[in-house]
């Protein structure tokens, strides 16, 4: 059976967002994850799980035992479901067919594909940037102190060019000069160590 081409699409149902590799999986998803009840019980005395599918309840009753029944042709490593194999064995070819439409990011499971958009969804409410860096934030002030922090040489040569070559630059972009130590500063310890050293008027 032929894979469709890859279109991936999100779950919106609220507290979901689960990513989908085609819309014809959408239905699928929500039938089975959203809609059908869970009425299989796992019955392992520290468990209790309860799942939608008997396919389902039979793949977690794998995790109560030590069955490995597939092994890694490369390194041997033995892992309990054949899904869980075949994520393993793109570590050793280097595949990872999953990618992020919105900025390239590749991964080899839905699941960190999954984790990564909730990135995307936090830097939404990003709207101002930093014209010499590209970096995001919330609010207008946090780029004005951005720059004042990370690019003052850039802010000095536009305020230069701005104003023909003068500028009065804040005193936090100014170091103030080194003050030399004043002689008592310097004899002070010498003469705490050699009390008897100290004149007598």
């Amino acid at each position: 059976r032929k894979k469709p081409p890859v279109q991936y699409v999100r779950c919106e149902i609220e507290g979901c967002g689960t990513v989908l590799a085609h819309p014809r999986y959408l239905q699928h998803h929500i039938k089975y994850q959203h809609l059908l009840k869970k009425k299989y019980v796992c019955d392992h005395p520290s468990c209790g799980r309860l799942f939608r599918l008997q396919k389902q309840l039979l793949r977690h009753a794998k995790h109560h035992t030590d069955q490995r029944d597939y092994i890694c042709e490369y390194c041997a490593r033995a892992f309990k479901s054949s899904h869980n194999l075949a994520v393993h064995r793109m570590i050793h070819t280097g595949e990872k067919p999953i990618q992020c439409e919105i900025c390239g990011f590749t991964c080899r499971q839905k699941a960190s594909l999954n984790w990564h958009m909730k990135k995307h969804d936090a830097e939404s409410s990003y709207q101002f940037s930093c014209s010499i860096c590209s970096k995001k934030f919330e609010k207008k002030d946090s780029v004005v102190a951005h720059k004042a922090k990370s690019h003052p040489e850039v802010l000095i040569a536009e305020a230069l060019a701005a104003n023909g070559g003068s500028v009065i630059c804040s005193p936090g972009l100014i170091p103030e000069p080194a003050r030399a130590p004043s002689p008592t500063q310097e004899t002070a310890p010498e003469l705490r160590q050699n009390p008897e050293t100290v004149p007598v008027l």
